[in-house]
């Protein structure tokens, strides 16, 4: 019988992610995300447990990088995989991640120059009143002048449009319905 690595996930990053590369030119781009399940427990309060995940995404999926963010939402698909390597004082370490075969970024984009700069601030508000304009002295209006619109300018080499038809006259209103109308 067959088996099935598959793994989908609907996310929020949790750090900027981490790209490397490597001597022959390929990428890796690596963080970690988080997912979240809300529980009611026997006791009635609501309870929140999250998971968190290391992601790994290899190839075209690494020039994505630029894109993701900590906060946003991603959707991936991908399998899992177990690494283990010996560490400095020879004990076994192992890791498991999730490599990405599709992501699809589920918040607003943010471009790579957006993420250099810096974010606008909040325009500061005049801490004084605005002036306000003294009241109209008596016996006199103000008022605007209306303003004077120019005729839209035509088109050259159109012609204006030929007046509608007159609609036909009424037909006369009869009692009988079956009377004979001529025309």
């Amino acid at each position: 019988m067959a088996s099935l690595n598959l793994v989908q996930l609907i996310c929020r990053v949790g750090v900027d992610p981490e790209v490397r590369q490597f001597d022959n030119g390929n990428k890796i781009c690596s963080f970690r995300a988080a997912t979240s399940e809300t529980y009611t427990d026997k006791n009635g309060q609501k309870q929140e447990q999250t998971e968190w995940h290391r992601i790994t995404l290899g190839g075209k999926l690494a020039d994505l990088a630029p894109f993701i963010y900590k906060g946003c939402m991603l959707y991936i698909a991908g399998r899992i995989r177990t690494r283990s390597w010996t560490d400095q004082n020879r004990i076994a370490q192992y890791q498991t991640e999730i490599f990405g075969t599709a992501v699809q970024l589920l918040s607003p984009r943010r471009d790579a120059q957006q993420a250099a700069a810096p974010q606008p601030q909040a325009p500061a508000y005049p801490t004084s009143p605005a002036p306000v304009p003294a009241p109209p002295q008596q016996g006199y209006q103000q008022y605007a002048p209306a303003p004077q619109y120019a005729p839209a300018p035509q088109p050259q080499g159109y012609a204006p449009a030929p007046p509608l038809p007159t609609p036909p006259p009424a037909m006369p209103a009869t009692s009988d319905p079956n009377a004979d109308l001529t025309f």
